[in-house]
């Protein structure tokens, strides 16, 4: 289960399960992660686990991974958690 997760602007995503860091990369750049207080997953049809076929959903919009990894440590210090967008 995916307890943390941190971005990395739009073209990379952190998730923490237990303690286990994995770098996500995506298909196409997630427009919303940086602001996404929350995201979903769309996992394989038949897997109830997240991997490399799955889908981010991020404030609405759909974000299929291209890559999942298992990394040593915790993400850079340039992966953070999402920010405020103006107007929200």
């Amino acid at each position: 289960m995916v307890s943390d997760y941190r971005a990395e602007d739009r073209d990379v995503i952190f998730l923490r399960a237990g303690r286990d860091w994995y770098r996500g990369t995506f298909v196409a750049p997630c427009q919303e992660l940086p602001w996404a207080w929350n995201i979903r997953f769309d996992n394989s049809p038949g897997i109830d686990a997240i991997d490399r076929f799955s889908t981010v959903i991020a404030r609405g919009e759909r974000c299929r991974l291209a890559s999942l990894v298992k990394i040593d440590g915790e993400p850079p210090k340039t992966a953070k958690k999402p920010a405020r967008k103006k107007g929200d």
